[in-house]
C-alpha cells in the first residue's frame, strides 16, 4: 500500500523489479523501526527504555506498548539520536555501554553490548569518510579574534586557506605564527574552519571527524530539543503527537497560533538550513555578496542541487528532478511530450508519499516559486499545489512555524490574487496537524476539477427514513465538519449529542450498515471515482435525552427507529403482550402518514407495519381486529405527535439502543446458534435467538483487544475474536458472522466515542 495504483493502470506496463524497489525504499525511509536491528537494553534507574534500535538512520530508544482495547502491541519511540550526535561509545565491563553525546551521557546495559558498539561504530565510520567537518569534543573559548571559539558538540566546517581573500589570509597566517610561539605547538596541530558564521584557527586535539551536516540529522536534533523544552498543548486532540513550536488553540477557535514579530520568515529559515546559505555563511564578510532572500524567491532556472542540505545523493537527485517537474506544472519549463498537468502533480505527490524525508524540501521549493513570481498564472498553479501539499503532508517541526508564518502573511492582504487560497492552505494545515492528512491521492477526475477551479463537489447524504441531505464538500473536508453541519440543521448544539451520530460509507450493492467514518477521517478517502459509495447518517449511541423541538430532528429519529423496528435491528420477543404492542405501534405508524388520518389500514398496510421477524407468528386477522379497536377508542394524533409516540414506545423495549448482529457460530457451545450479538454504549451481550434470554455480558471497559479472523474454509464466514476480563482472569471468545468487519468497526467507534 506504500505505492498507490489507480483504476486503469496497466499491470503489464509496470516493471515488477522497479515497483519492488520502490516499496522497499519507501519502507526504509518512512517506517522508523522496520530496518532496525533491535537489542534488549536497560537504562539507568527510572528509565523506561527496553529496546535499542540501530539502523542507517541512527539510534532509537524504544519501549513496548502493550495492546489495549483495539490498539495492537507496538514499539513507542522514547528518544532518537542521529549518528552525528554520537561523539564516542565505550564498553564499561562486558554488559554496559557509555555513549558520549553532544549534550548528554547515555548509559545502557545489555548482554549484546559488544555487538551494539561494533554496529554503531561501523555506521559512524562510514559516515565520516570523505568529510570536511569536525565536531568539538570539548569547549574552546578564547578572546583572540583570529582563533575560533566553540562549545562541545558544535559542528565545524574545515576551510581551505586558499578560499580566503589574500589580505585576510596573511592576517590569519600571522596570527598562526603568534599562536604557535605562545603555545609552542607544532603547526600541524592547528586547523582552520568556521561555525556559527565565524571562522578562525583551533586546536586539532579538541575535535574529531564528523559526518557532513544533513538536514535530516538537524530535524532529529530539533525534535529531541522540543521534547525537552515544550509540553504538549492540552487542547491537542492527539496526545501522542510531539509538541511543536507551532501550537494549536481549542478546536472551537480553529486557528493556529502564528509566531509573533518578524521572526520565523522563510528568509530566516533559509539562512539557517538552505544549502547555499550555509556555504555563504562560512565566508561571511569575505566574498558573500548574494542576498539570502534571493534563495526564497521565484527563479526561472532549475536548481542544480536540493535547497536543503542532504548527504544522501539519491535524495539530492530526486529533489532536483522534483523542482523541474514543479516548473513544468507551473509553466516555467516546457512539459515533456504527452505529459499532462495532472501527471506532474501526481509525480510530486507520489514522491512525498514515498519519501517523507523530502516533505520540507518540496514545501520550500513550492514556497520559493510562488514568492515574487512575475507571472500570475504560474503563481496560481503553485498555490494550487501548495493547497494539496498542506492537506496531505505535514512539514517537519522545524519548518512548521516558518510555513505557518508564510501562509499567514500571504493571506493577510485581501487585495492579492492568492488571498483566498492561502486561507484555505492555513485551514488544510490545521486539520492536517489535528487529524493527519488524507490517506489516498486524489483521483484524476477530482484533480482535473481542481485545475479548473472547482474546489467543491456535490454530496447527497442519505438520512434515516429516506430523506436526503444535499451539501457540498471540499477536497479536505473531514467527517466532523459534515456531521456538525447536519446536526445544526437538526437543532443539535450539544457536543455530546453530536458525538452520538455516525456517518457510514456504504457500497451501493452492500445491504449492511457499511463502514463507520471516524470524525477525523477525510470524506474523499471514502468516495470512489465510480460513485458507487453512498454516505449515510445514523445515531449509534443513545446517551442524551431526546428533544422533539425540530421537525427534521423528529423525522430523522422516526425514520431510523422505524427502520430498525421493522427490519429486525431491535430484538422483539414473541408473546401475547408483544402482539398487543405491535398493534399499538401499527396505529402510530398509520397516524404518522398525513394522508391516512381518517381511514383504517388495509391488510397489506398492516403487514408493512409489522416487523418482518414477527410476521410468521402473528395472526393478520387478530392484528386487524386489535388495530380497529384502538382506532375506535383512541383519539387520533397529528403525524408529528404520532411519530413522537412511536419513538417513545419503541425506546421502552428491552433491547433498544443495541446495534444487533446475527451470529452463525460462537466459541461458547452452550449458546444455541444462530444467536444475536448486541453492542451499546456500555456492553456487549450475547442473546439466545429463540428465547431472547441474555446468555453472556461483556462490559466494554473489560475489553482488552480484538481482531478479525479470516474464513477457515472456502465459503466459510469471517469472524471476530475478543479478549476481555481482568489481567488476573483473562477470557476470550470468537464468533463467526457475515458482518464481522462491520461489528469490529462498530465496537471501535463506540469505544472511541465513550472513552
Amino acid at each position: 500500500l506504500l505505492v498507490e495504483f489507480r483504476v486503469g493502470d496497466n499491470a503489464q506496463s509496470i516493471q515488477e523489479d522497479g515497483i519492488k524497489k520502490r516499496i522497499v525504499v519507501a519502507a526504509r525511509d518512512n517506517w522508523a523501526n522496520y530496518f532496525s536491528r533491535l537489542f534488549p537494553v536497560q537504562g539507568e534507574k527510572g528509565s523506561d527504555v527496553q529496546i535499542l534500535g540501530v539502523s542507517h538512520r541512527g539510534m532509537r530508544l524504544l519501549k513496548v506498548e502493550k495492546a489495549a482495547g483495539y490498539h495492537p502491541e507496538h514499539l513507542k519511540i522514547l528518544r532518537s539520536y542521529c549518528f552525528a550526535d554520537v561523539l564516542s561509545v565505550e564498553l564499561k565491563g562486558s554488559n554496559s555501554l557509555e555513549f558520549s553525546l553532544k549534550t548528554e551521557q547515555l548509559i545502557l546495559h545489555s548482554p549484546k553490548a559488544p555487538c551494539i558498539k561494533a554496529m554503531v561504530e561501523l555506521f559512524i565510520q562510514e559516515l565520516r569518510q570523505d568529510t570536511n567537518y569536525v565536531v568539538a569534543l570539548r569547549s574552546y573559548v578564547v578572546d583572540d579574534k583570529s582563533l575560533l571559539s566553540f562549545k562541545k558538540g558544535d559542528l565545524i566546517e574545515l576551510l581551505p586557506t586558499q578560499g580566503v581573500e589574500p589580505e585576510l589570509q596573511c592576517l590569519f597566517l600571522l596570527a598562526a605564527v603568534l599562536v604557535l610561539d605562545s603555545f609552542s605547538v607544532a603547526f600541524p596541530g592547528w586547523q582552520f574552519g568556521s561555525t556559527g558564521g565565524r571562522c578562525g584557527l583551533f586546536p586539532t586535539s579538541l575535535v574529531q571527524l564528523a559526518p557532513a551536516p544533513d538536514y535530516l540529522s538537524t530535524s532529529m536534533d530539533r525534535r529531541a530539543e522540543q521534547r525537552k523544552s515544550m509540553k504538549a498543548s492540552p487542547e491537542s486532540r492527539n496526545t501522542s503527537r510531539e509538541s511543536s513550536v507551532l501550537s494549536l488553540t481549542s478546536e472551537a477557535n480553529s486557528t493556529m497560533l502564528i509566531p509573533a514579530g518578524d521572526h520565523y520568515t522563510m528568509t530566516d529559515f533559509a539562512t539557517t538550513y538552505f544549502r547555499e546559505a550555509q556555504s555563504l555563511q562560512g565566508l561571511k564578510g569575505m566574498s558573500a555578496e548574494k542576498s539570502v532572500a534571493d534563495l526564497v524567491r521565484h527563479t526561472k532556472v532549475p536548481i542544480q542541487a536540493s535547497l536543503l542540505r542532504y548527504s544522501d545523493s539519491e535524495l539530492n537527485e530526486l529533489a532536483t528532478k522534483s523542482f523541474q517537474t514543479l516548473m513544468r506544472f507551473m509553466g516555467d519549463l516546457p512539459k515533456h511530450k504527452h505529459q499532462a498537468e495532472v501527471q506532474c502533480i501526481y509525480e510530486i505527490l507520489q514522491l512525498c508519499k514515498e519519501k517523507e524525508n523530502l516533505h520540507d524540501e518540496i514545501y520550500c521549493q513550492v514556497i520559493k516559486q510562488v514568492t515574487q513570481n512575475p507571472h500570475q498564472e504560474s503563481e496560481l498553479r503553485g498555490w494550487l499545489l501548495l493547497n494539496l501539499l498542506t492537506g496531505y503532508f505535514l512539514p517537519s517541526k522545524i519548518l512548521m512555524p516558518y510555513a505557518t508564518k508564510f501562509l499567514q502573511l500571504a493571506s493577510s492582504d485581501p487585495s492579492s490574487t492568492h488571498h483566498d487560497i492561502a486561507k484555505i492552505c492555513q485551514s488544510n494545515l490545521r486539520k492536517n496537524f489535528l487529524y493527519g492528512g488524507r490517506r489516498h491521492l486524489p483521483f484524476p477526475v477530482e484533480m482535473e476539477a481542481l485545475l479548473k477551479g472547482h474546489g467543491a463537489r456535490r454530496l447527497v447524504v442519505l438520512m434515516p427514513g429516506g430523506m436526503e441531505y444535499l451539501t457540498r464538500i471540499r477536497t479536505f473536508t473531514v467527517a466532523k465538519e459534515l456531521l456538525q453541519e447536519i446536526c445544526e440543521q437538526m437543532g443539535i448544539g450539544e457536543q455530546q449529542e453530536i458525538q452520538d451520530f455516525v456517518l457510514f460509507a456504504i457500497r451501493r450493492e452492500d445491504k449492511n450498515l457499511g463502514k463507520p467514518i471516524k470524525l477525523e477521517e477525510y470524506l474523499h478517502d471514502y468516495l470512489l471515482e465510480d460513485k458507487l459509495v453512498t454516505v449515510t447518517l445514523r445515531r449509534l449511541i443513545w446517551r442524551t435525552p431526546l428533544h422533539f423541538d425540530n421537525q427534521i430532528y423528529t423525522d430523522v429519529h422516526y425514520g431510523q427507529v422505524l427502520w430498525d423496528y421493522l427490519n429486525g435491528r431491535i430484538l422483539l420477543g414473541q408473546s401475547k403482550e408483544m402482539e398487543m404492542q405491535v398493534g399499538l405501534l401499527a396505529v402510530f405508524q398509520h397516524w404518522a402518514k398525513v394522508e391516512q388520518q381518517n381511514s383504517a389500514p388495509s391488510g397489506e398496510e398492516l403487514k408493512d407495519y409489522t416487523p418482518k421477524t414477527l410476521q410468521p407468528s402473528i395472526s393478520p386477522k387478530a392484528l386487524q381486529n386489535h388495530v380497529a379497536t384502538l382506532l375506535r377508542t383512541r383519539k387520533p394524533l397529528q403525524p408529528l405527535d404520532a411519530k413522537i409516540q412511536f419513538i417513545e414506545h419503541v425506546m421502552k423495549l428491552p433491547f433498544f439502543g443495541y446495534t444487533t448482529f446475527v451470529v452463525e457460530r460462537i466459541s461458547d457451545e452452550t449458546v444455541p446458534v444462530p444467536c444475536f450479538f448486541g453492542v451499546n454504549k456500555e456492553e456487549i451481550v450475547v442473546v439466545d435467538g429463540s428465547t431472547q434470554v441474555v446468555s453472556q455480558v461483556i462490559p466494554l471497559k473489560e475489553l482488552q483487544k480484538m481482531r478479525t479472523l479470516r474464513p477457515i474454509s472456502d465459503g466459510g464466514l469471517p469472524g471476530l475474536e475478543l479478549n476481555y476480563g481482568s489481567p488476573g482472569s483473562p477470557r476470550a471468545m470468537w464468533v463467526e458472522l457475515s458482518q464481522a468487519k462491520e461489528l469490529y468497526h462498530t465496537i471501535v467507534v463506540i469505544l472511541d466515542k465513550t472513552e
